[in-house]
């Protein structure tokens, strides 16, 4: 079974949970905006961690970060594989003890460079991702940069069994256009219209990555 913690209504799993259907894997979606709580007998196969609104800091307002920054590390520890989108990913690297910080906000689709290959791309290159977010992170010791970003660097790395992505590949065309109705009509436009150009693309590198997070066997991303 995959587990899929969801942090808020609006940051829903977009095309993961159809790329993990026609794999023909079994997820569940957590909502812990509702639950306020990661139950402590959860210990998933494999852990998808979404984005929210929320900062991994915010502990105080929202007690299951520290929940869910436990679990995190005991599924690091036992090899159970975690993919983390966003605040996925900047979950995944506060519960291994980095600094998570304000850093320069990304909102639509930017231009980042592969440092080595992806799932489906047998060499490194530059390509466009989906940017939502406001803070940064550092890197823990051990990981490794996978993807590089021209304004904000760590855009995704590998730490043993963990992925974390710091862009959005799991976003759909309706969600990119709901989260788009809080910009600017010119910011709003242009999105939409690198969205027809990018969003294909973006989806081909989310279902490599799903599958192979859904079929890893050797429990390391490395």
């Amino acid at each position: 079974m995959i587990t899929i913690f969801q942090h808020g209504e609006q940051e829903p799993p977009g095309v993961i949970l159809d790329i993990l259907k026609e794999g023909g894997h079994e997820a569940e979606v957590v909502p812990l905006y509702r639950t306020g709580e990661v139950d402590p007998a959860i210990l998933p196969d494999r852990l998808v961690i979404l984005g929210g609104v929320m900062s991994v800091n915010d502990e105080k307002e929202y007690p299951f970060l520290s929940q869910e920054k436990a679990l995190i590390r005991r599924c690091i520890a036992d090899n159970r594989p975690v993919l983390g989108l966003c605040l996925g990913a900047q979950m995944i690297a506060s519960a291994m003890g980095c600094r998570v910080y304000p850093g320069i906000e990304e909102k639509g689709w930017n231009r980042v460079s592969s440092l080595v290959p992806l799932p489906g791309k047998p060499v490194p290159e530059d390509f466009f991702v989906f940017q939502w977010h406001r803070d940064t992170f550092d890197l823990p010791g051990s990981a490794r940069l996978m993807v590089k970003g021209e304004r904000v660097p760590h855009q995704m790395f590998s730490l043993g069994s963990a992925l974390g992505v710091q862009f959005h590949m799991e976003v759909t065309g309706e969600i990119i256009a709901r989260w788009g109705k809080t910009l600017d009509e010119p910011q709003r436009e242009k999105i939409l219209s690198d969205t027809r150009i990018y969003l294909d693309r973006s989806i081909s590198l989310c279902r490599e990555t799903v599958n192979r997070f859904a079929s890893m066997e050797n429990g390391r991303w490395q």
